[in-house]
């Protein structure tokens, strides 16, 4: 069986009050070369709506976690 393609993923995540930092983190992260086509998870621990709309969707998943911190 011929291996499957490897891809890489690049995981963050935080809440409303930390909003501007993941921002800037996944700002800086598609300005890179290296980093720009990964793919990107978020993990949502207390987004507001408006805020989740503000993630860029292409390469993106946004869960929200079924426990708490």
């Amino acid at each position: 069986m011929p291996h499957a393609k490897r891809r890489e993923i690049i995981i963050t995540g935080g809440d409303a009050t930390f909003f501007p930092f993941l921002i800037g983190a996944i700002e800086s992260l598609r300005a890179h070369a290296q980093t720009a086509a990964r793919d990107l998870g978020v993990i949502d621990q207390g987004l507001t709506n408006e805020q989740r709309a503000q993630l860029p969707a292409p390469g993106s998943k946004i869960v929200q976690p079924e426990w708490t911190l």
